[in-house]
């Protein structure tokens, strides 16, 4: 109950107060889901509790600095005041930008904090890390769409800072490697957790990517993807849990013969896969397209 209300309480917070309350409790309590009373997660739910306490502290600093900046912690009025003083409080803003980039990162297991995923999702209760695969690696992405896109798209920063908008190259390059870095590490894996838990990071990189091209199309194609990731997602770690359930194992070198015994969960599985790898005319080809067609437009 406290996950799900930390969860409605992200998407309604009006202010960063909130949204700072509720992204703590969010942490908190799935250090405890992840964990589940049994010994073997406890390493990794500490992995996961550190860096999100890292990121919270890192989101505070950001939220009392936009405070100060802008006078404001309303959420969109802050987003309005940082654009306005921007021009006048250069160094202080970007700072501002950076600290909560930093926190949302980490949430959304954005390179360098991508192994976050592997080590909790291959020792949490397959229920959970459902849920948590698809929904809420999510959080990081939330915010960026909801103040950081608007902000930096409102600012005409190659002319700001005399240079070439290196925030853009800066979150573009993080999306790049994480979508690469995610997609070469999952081909390695044997166990099937691991590997869709580097699949998550690959398709974050590629929301991120989206974002960072600045224009209506790869805004768009980020939160369809979004979204897609959410759907697939879900449905491949459900078809993973079952089959868990089913045989008691996960690595996939000793799941042969599964499609007579569940033909339904493997359907499932098949889709969902197929729709991960973007392979037309599912939507996750629809959403990839759109991200692929934003980075062409950029010169």
């Amino acid at each position: 109950m406290l996950i799900i209300f930390s969860n409605l309480g992200i998407f309604f917070a009006a202010d960063w107060i909130t949204f700072f309350m509720m992204w703590e409790l969010m942490g908190w309590t799935s250090f405890f889901a992840i964990t589940n009373g049994r010994d073997k997660a406890l390493n990794e739910a500490k992995y996961y509790l550190v860096l999100s306490l890292l990121g919270a502290s890192s989101m505070l600093i950001g939220i009392i600095l936009l405070g100060a900046l802008t006078g404001s912690f309303e959420i969109f009025a802050s987003a309005y005041g940082l654009v306005q003083v921007f021009y006048s409080e250069k160094a202080l803003s970007i700072a501002a930008i950076m600290l909560l980039l930093f926190a949302f990162f980490i949430k959304s297991a954005i390179f360098p904090f991508y192994m976050w995923p592997s080590k909790v999702y291959a020792v949490g209760p397959e229920d959970y890390i459902t849920f948590m695969s698809s929904v809420m690696i999510k959080y990081g992405i939330y915010p960026i769409a909801m103040f950081i896109v608007p902000v930096v798209g409102s600012l005409d920063l190659s002319k700001i800072l005399n240079t070439a908008n290196w925030i853009q190259y800066f979150v573009g390059y993080l999306g790049a490697i994480s979508a690469v870095l995610g997609t070469i590490l999952a081909i390695f894996q044997t166990d099937m957790k691991k590997l869709f838990a580097y699949s998550s990071v690959a398709n974050m990189g590629y929301i991120l990517l989206g974002f960072a091209s600045m224009n209506i199309v790869g805004f768009e194609g980020a939160l369809f993807h979004a979204v897609n990731h959410m759907v697939l997602k879900a449905a491949i770690f459900l078809t993973l849990a079952a089959v868990i359930f089913r045989t008691g194992e996960s690595e996939m070198h000793k799941l042969g013969g599964l499609v007579y015994r569940m033909p339904i969960t493997f359907l499932t599985f098949l889709l969902g896969i197929i729709a991960a790898a973007g392979i037309p005319p599912l939507n996750g080809f629809g959403s990839k397209w759109m991200i692929i067609q934003a980075l062409m437009s950029q010169k």
